[in-house]
């Protein structure tokens, strides 16, 4: 009984051998993500030393960054700006080295300036750098060899108050004010804000978290994980691809698919919305800003919200535009406003000497408005090429500008 006893108390040497390999199988996969862990700490450590030696701040302190390739974020109220130095795949978009949109020549250290301020209607939304109507206006004035400079000071998506701000933070910062001959203010922002926010807009208002602010979440302030996805997206092609698509948008773009407008109702949550506080502050915005510019012994120039239809004459016309079905949504919500807006303006203009306004609307209402507008509100090259021709005949005939030829 007792050797029997023995020998059950005696393993079998099949079950500790097993026993003893699972046991050092768990050891070295304990082992073995102990080590990759370690690694992954020390490179998380590593990386984040490196983008706060780049940066002068840690991954996790940029919480946001910009949407749209070509504008970066700012700490100052406007929010947003132009990207220095960037330039689209074919040059359809350049902006040079100080942030402005680039024209068909360098601004000289010689010649006073004339500023084409305000959104993305200087800027010249959709259309190529040579179709702006800056760049119009450029060539122009050195055609008629008049001794002036141009700049581009527009920015998409700039309301009024932003792009006077634009003005002091970033045109004065690299041109003497005493430089400044002219400047022209063109925006339509203001309107189609409260359009678009109605009872939740307010004065300083923009479209900076709507249209270019992206938010990060928890795993973009890892840095491995941040450029771990940099590494594949350069093995997987990503960067070809994106080129492509972005091409493939500006074809679109160009030809301005009425689509666009429809897809899933986007576009229309732009409503008519009552216009007196906005006008308000558009009023108190410009009284402010053009008794600096009259201090300044500067003339500026306002011109109209100017949509794609006809406005001022031929009106008849309207029910035959391309767009016109399409985009009636944006008409009705905005019309009346932009009319006021305009009135607006034409009013200011008149309370100050030094203040002018330069009425696109009838001078495109002579014109085929199917072929001056790309889309709701931005000028074709077409359509900047009669604007900017116009501009300068009125900066001539106004005495704004000097036409002495150098000797």
């Amino acid at each position: 009984m007792n050797k029997k006893r023995g020998q059950q108390k005696q393993s079998k040497p099949g079950a500790t051998s097993s026993s003893a390999r699972k046991r050092t199988f768990i050891l070295k996969i304990s082992t073995v993500l102990l080590t990759t862990l370690i690694m992954i700490l020390i490179m998380e450590l590593t990386l984040q030393v490196v983008v706060r030696l780049r940066d002068g701040k840690w991954l996790f302190q940029n919480p946001v960054s910009s949407k749209v390739v070509y504008v970066m974020l700012i700490k100052d109220k406007r929010k947003f700006t132009l990207k220095p130095g960037f330039k689209s795949p074919g040059g359809f978009l350049e902006i040079d080295n100080l942030g402005f949109r680039q024209g068909p020549y360098p601004i000289d250290k010689k010649n006073k300036i004339i500023v084409n301020a305000g959104d993305s209607i200087p800027f010249g939304d959709s259309v190529r750098n040579n179709q702006t109507y800056p760049f119009h206006l450029a060539r122009l004035v050195k055609k008629k060899r008049i001794p002036l400079n141009v700049l581009n000071s527009g920015i998409p998506s700039y309301n009024l108050w932003q792009s006077f701000e634009r003005l002091r933070h970033e045109v004065f910062h690299h041109f003497d004010i005493s430089r400044i001959a002219v400047i022209t203010m063109q925006v339509a922002n203001d309107v189609f804000l409260l359009s678009y926010y109605r009872q939740k807009w307010f004065p300083e208002i923009t479209w900076a978290d709507r249209r270019f602010i992206e938010k990060k979440s928890f795993l973009d302030e890892i840095a491995t994980v941040h450029y771990g996805r940099q590494v594949i997206r350069k093995l997987s092609g990503e960067k070809r691809l994106k080129t492509r698509r972005q091409e493939k948008i500006s074809r679109l773009r160009k030809k301005r698919q009425l689509k666009y407008y429809n897809y899933e109702g986007k576009r229309k949550k732009y409503d008519h919305y009552e216009g007196s506080e906005m006008l308000q502050m558009v009023r108190e915005t410009l009284y402010r800003e053009l008794e600096f510019y009259k201090d300044h012994h500067i003339k500026v120039v306002l011109m109209p919200i100017d949509p794609f239809y006809y406005q001022l004459s031929n009106l008849d016309k309207n029910s035959t535009l391309i767009k016109w079905k399409q985009l009636q949504y944006i008409v009705k919500a905005a019309r009346d406003l932009i009319y006021q807006f305009n009135d607006l303006l034409i009013e200011v203009s008149q309370e100050f000497d030094h203040v002018y306004f330069l009425d696109t609307r009838p001078i495109l209402d002579t014109h085929n408005r199917d072929e001056t507008h790309i889309d709701h509100i931005h000028y074709s090259g077409k359509g900047a090429k009669i604007v900017a021709e116009k501009l300068l005949d009125f900066l001539i005939q106004h005495k704004l500008i000097p036409t002495d030829k150098p000797q």
